[in-house]
């Protein structure tokens, strides 16, 4: 009697333990569909972002009023006309009570060279074309009628994307920066692009040239979370 009594208590426990798992497990379900209807109201997104909540379990965290880390990817965010593809944001250490915010935030997002391309155009006025070529940018126009290119380095600096010039040509002819007509090369390579619509506290920290363009890396500590619309 004793025995069977031991078992039953053992499989009840089983499928207490069971049923809080499930239990737990529908709630952050509920809470990241809640998450991902708030991205899509307050964020100009491409297609349907993947919002997931890591830790377990979740209901204590969400009691207690931080959750330890919470991981986002979206195929595609505008921010202030600037739009990031394959956008990546790690969150720890975010709150969920009023005012909401996160502990560290590092956000990642590759800024195509077309983009790229119409920043260069809007600080410059000069249009050019950039191909992305080992850890250089090869920016290519036209001056005088005669063609020129120039070796671009990016990197991030104080929140911004600067740009350094290493070598041009000139009709074909290697020349220093200065010699490019209308002052071009010295507007390259003072070059500051700033990123607009990153949340407050939230900066450019490194700058990665990729295939398709440069893979930027925003990080940012005690982060406000907006909670309005777009």
């Amino acid at each position: 009697m004793g025995r069977r009594l031991g078992i039953t208590l053992l499989v009840l426990l089983v499928l207490l333990v069971g049923l809080g798992v499930i239990a737990d497990r529908v709630a952050v379900a509920a809470a990241e569909r809640l998450a991902v209807a708030k991205v899509e109201q307050s964020l100009d997104v491409s297609g349907t972002p993947q919002i997931d909540v890591h830790g377990f379990p979740f209901l204590t965290q969400a009691l207690n009023g931080t959750l330890d880390e919470v991981t986002a990817h979206a195929d595609a965010i505008t921010l202030d006309g600037t739009p990031l593809n394959d956008v990546d944001v790690t969150a720890r250490g975010v709150s969920t009570r009023a005012p909401y915010a996160v502990q560290h935030a590092v956000i990642t997002g590759t800024l195509s060279t077309g983009a790229l391309e119409q920043l260069v155009t809007e600080h410059t006025g000069v249009a050019v074309t950039l191909s992305p070529e080992g850890e250089e940018l090869i920016a290519m126009g036209n001056a005088l009628g005669l063609p020129w290119s120039a070796h671009l380095v990016p990197r991030a600096d104080v929140g911004e994307i600067r740009i350094e010039v290493t070598s041009v040509q000139f009709g074909g002819v290697e020349v220093s920066a200065g010699s490019l007509p209308g002052g071009l090369g010295s507007m390259l390579n003072d070059l500051a692009i700033p990123i607009d619509g990153l949340p407050q506290g939230v900066a450019v920290t490194d700058v990665t040239v990729v295939d398709t363009g440069v893979r930027l890396t925003a990080t940012g500590t005690d982060v406000l979370v907006p909670t309005g619309g777009r």
